[in-house]
């Protein structure tokens, strides 16, 4: 069975840790033949550390399935923004007096030192790249932007809003109350799992899912067996086919061993 699993608010505790019940957990699952799939929205290298920690080598799956690499640098799924994209949405985003984190490949770039930069450079390994300028600095491709915002819900709003109504074929998703993350249009958890599963020879239903928020539900959808966290949404709790226990009360563990025992399909 493959396990592919989600990192923040699933894997992750509130305090982005790993629990050292869930590393034994995976641990023992990997023992027993099953593989582990880390798939996240995050960049690779800030999923790699994770990853770590419970003895995996292998692929990840980043940007919220833009990105499939290895720790040595193979890539197997390359979906970016194209060029027109990634400046229309720096573009929107100025208008609004915006933040935007600005990621391509195993970089990150901002134009601004703020609080929302600050916060994000906490959940990276590596600072960004600072420039003048991402439309003319940065690479022209990125695999992922995010637009934060801690002050102001309603400017939030309204770039998402902006973005969805002048590039309706791109996938934009809220990750937090104060941030929401934009993808080329063929780029999703689901699209990125199935492209993989393809290239191993691995039947859907031989695979289980789980995630906590709507960025999730594609590959909930697609997996033989979709598991929902205690702490997702109804919206995701809805397109799962199992629920377990919340990220802090250590649902993936529960997973496993329902998984391991046969109790999970």
């Amino acid at each position: 069975m493959l396990l592919a699993i989600d990192l923040d608010g699933t894997l992750l505790t509130p305090e982005k840790t790993v629990t050292p019940g869930t590393v034994n957990a995976l641990r023992t699952a990997r023992e027993r033949g099953h593989e582990v799939l880390l798939i996240s929205a995050r960049a690779p290298y800030s999923i790699a550390s994770y990853a770590d920690q419970i003895g995996l080598d292998g692929y990840v799956i980043a940007y919220n399935g833009a990105f499939i690499v290895n720790g040595s640098g193979d890539v197997l799924l390359d979906r970016p923004l194209n060029a027109d994209d990634s400046r229309r949405i720096v573009a929107i985003v100025r208008e609004h007096d915006a933040y935007t984190g600005y990621y391509a490949g195993q970089q990150w770039y901002a134009e601004k030192v703020c609080e929302e930069m600050r916060l994000e450079e906490r959940a990276q390994p590596t600072p960004p790249t600072i420039v003048d300028d991402l439309i003319t600095q940065a690479p022209d491709r990125a695999h992922k932007c995010i637009v934060i915002d801690l002050a102001d819900d309603q400017r939030l709003a309204a770039v998402y809003e902006a973005i969805c109504d002048a590039l309706p074929h791109l996938n934009v998703h809220y990750s937090s109350r104060y941030s929401f993350e934009i993808s080329d249009g063929s780029a999703s958890k689901g699209a990125a799992l199935e492209f993989y599963a393809g290239h191993r020879g691995i039947d859907p239903a031989d695979i289980v899912a789980v995630g906590d928020s709507h960025n999730d539900i594609s590959m909930l959808r697609y997996a033989g067996v979709g598991v929902a966290m205690g702490n997702a949404p109804d919206e995701v709790k809805a397109a799962a086919d199992r629920v377990v226990a919340a990220n802090d009360a250590d649902g993936l563990v529960e997973l496993v061993e329902r998984l391991l025992s046969g109790r999970l399909t």
